[in-house]
């Protein structure tokens, strides 16, 4: 009897090692959830961050360099020269055809072939966003020839000359990124409470039944 009772015990103080590893599997988990939480929480506060400053160079090209199509600009006579005029092309009346239009009616008319026209199109492109630059650098001090500093000092240079509607609209698409950014900051601590709690329970259970 004394025998069994004793083997007993021996059961209860041995635990196999796979038993006391798959116990502590559940708070490498969660380690490792919080990690993988908080850095998709700086990818994605990362490309929120992007998608603003693309949204304030976007808004700037359309309103400060276009004009919106409806009013003029230090930029028309670029825009022109490449857009061609307000409204749709006439395709009786060259004159008022920009280079983006003459490239497009030659491959209307089969005169070159797709890849080509994708290839004459893409330069057509490149030099209209150089001249475009250009005046921007010389005129307005935005250093488009760094793309770094475009994208961050140049970036707030084109925001501050966009009008006061535009601002506003930007700005609060700056306050909705900040309400997102608070509150995923806000859910992430509260996790992470949440799990630092779990694993301080499994972890005491896991003590209490080495003890026993």
């Amino acid at each position: 009897m004394d025998d069994v009772l004793e083997c007993s015990m021996d059961s209860h103080r041995h635990i196999p090692e796979h038993a006391a590893e798959t116990a502590s599997k559940p708070a490498e988990n969660f380690r490792h959830l919080d990690v993988l939480t908080m850095l998709s929480f700086i990818v994605g506060g990362f490309f929120g961050i992007g998608s603003l400053c693309h949204r304030i160079r976007e808004r700037f090209h359309q309103t400060f360099v276009l004009g919106y199509g409806e009013t003029a600009t230090p930029f028309t006579s670029i825009v022109e020269r490449y857009n061609g005029r307000q409204g749709m092309p006439d395709p009786a009346n060259s004159k008022s055809w920009g280079e983006f239009d003459k490239i497009a009616f030659m491959r209307k008319e089969n005169k070159i072939s797709p890849e080509e026209y994708a290839k004459q199109r893409g330069e057509i492109a490149r030099n209209f966003r150089k001249e475009i630059n250009t005046v921007l650098r010389k005129d307005y001090h935005i250093p488009t020839e760094n793309a770094l500093k475009d994208w961050t000092l140049g970036t707030v240079k084109r925001w501050k000359l966009l009008g006061n509607t535009s601002r506003v609209e930007v700005g609060l698409g700056f306050a909705s990124l900040a309400a997102v950014t608070v509150g995923a900051i806000s859910m992430l601590r509260h996790n992470k409470r949440t799990l630092d709690g779990i694993e301080d329970m499994l972890e005491r259970r896991e003590s209490e039944t080495r003890s026993r």
